[in-house]
């Protein structure tokens, strides 16, 4: 008989208050469409010459988990992977609903980590088992946005982490129905403060460069979680159609705002909708081609880079609105 079905999976996450934190007290539903959530183990191997021909025995090495979670970006479970992602959450009332506002961390969370750390659970739809796999000590480390026509906003979150274990399965509730994820024909784009409509897709990226230090510590896991390298959180690349202003603010290194804007289809109250709205101050055109490449209509890659504003402490802020209240993210 077969063992399990992705329909019947779920992936959870709760915020941990603590490293080591193994009991979290509440999980929330991650819809998904692929976990690659894994347990990586190396082999510490031996290389010893004993008198015989076949390798020696297998032994474990450095341990950890981590890998990516893809799926559509859920208006309400998004504000956790957000917080992960940026550190820090600033929330206040709208109405019947809750505006959060994330900027990325200036410091350490504390002083084994630069971020705030998560469990994920995660089940894989096996019929009559009872238990799952919890990923602790985890880490919101990338994330890759797309917007493309006919397609919902997606995301794929890239997780790093210490340790998995066996768990008895506790599924998270459902969320409300009727909750939406985001279209693409609900976004809109605003450069210098003027809308425009010529891009095509975007697909913007995040990066916290977060690393997995190993030390001498009596342990096979990672000691800490600390940067490796400068936080990218200012990149982003569209395809568009032609324009030779682009072209122009790319040469004179001109510097303007840019905002992408993604209307919620839900609802909160009369005047208060969902809604997902990315702010870069400083944005700057770091690369447009001049390709003709065929006789067709021609479009053309552009990249931008966001960069770092001394009043918000980052080259980007990110607004969610929805009904989660202050305190659960």
């Amino acid at each position: 008989m077969p063992g399990g079905y992705g329909s019947n999976a779920f992936v959870a996450i709760c915020r941990q208050n603590s490293l080591g934190a193994t009991a979290p007290s509440s999980w929330y539903p991650i819809p998904f469409a692929k976990s690659g959530l894994v347990t990586n183990i190396d082999d510490l191997v031996d290389d010893s010459i004993i008198g015989y021909a076949d390798e020696p025995d297998r032994t474990l090495g450095f341990t950890r988990v981590g890998g990516p979670i893809e799926g559509n970006v859920d208006p309400l479970s998004v504000g956790f992977l957000l917080k992960g992602l940026f550190g820090t959450i600033a929330t206040s009332a709208v109405g019947s609903g809750f505006q959060h506002v994330f900027d990325a961390r200036s410091g350490d969370w504390s002083p084994l980590s630069t971020l705030p750390p998560y469990s994920f659970q995660v089940f894989q739809g096996e019929t009559g088992v009872s238990s799952s796999f919890q990923f602790i000590d985890c880490f919101v480390n990338q994330l890759d946005l797309s917007i493309a026509p006919n397609q919902y906003l997606r995301g794929t979150w890239g997780i790093v982490g210490k340790d998995s274990s066996l768990i008895t399965k506790a599924a998270p509730p459902a969320w409300p129905t009727g909750v939406k994820k985001f279209p693409w024909s609900a976004v809109s784009v605003s450069i210098a403060g003027a809308g425009v409509t010529r891009y095509r897709d975007l697909k913007l990226s995040f990066d916290n460069k977060v690393g997995m230090q190993d030390r001498i510590n009596g342990s096979r896991n990672p000691a800490s979680f600390f940067r490796d390298g400068f936080r990218i959180f200012g990149r982003f690349q569209g395809t568009m159609d032609v324009a030779v202003s682009d072209w122009l603010n790319m040469k004179n290194e001109t510097e303007q705002a840019v905002s992408i804007y993604v209307a919620g289809v839900s609802a909160i109250s009369s005047g208060v909708n969902e809604f997902l709205k990315l702010d870069y101050s400083r944005g700057k055109i770091i690369n447009v081609d001049e390709n003709v490449a065929g006789p067709g209509l021609i479009t053309l890659t552009v990249n931008w880079k966001g960069e770092f504003n001394v009043s918000s402490l980052t080259p980007v802020r990110i607004t969610l609105q929805n009904t989660m209240g202050s305190g659960i993210y």
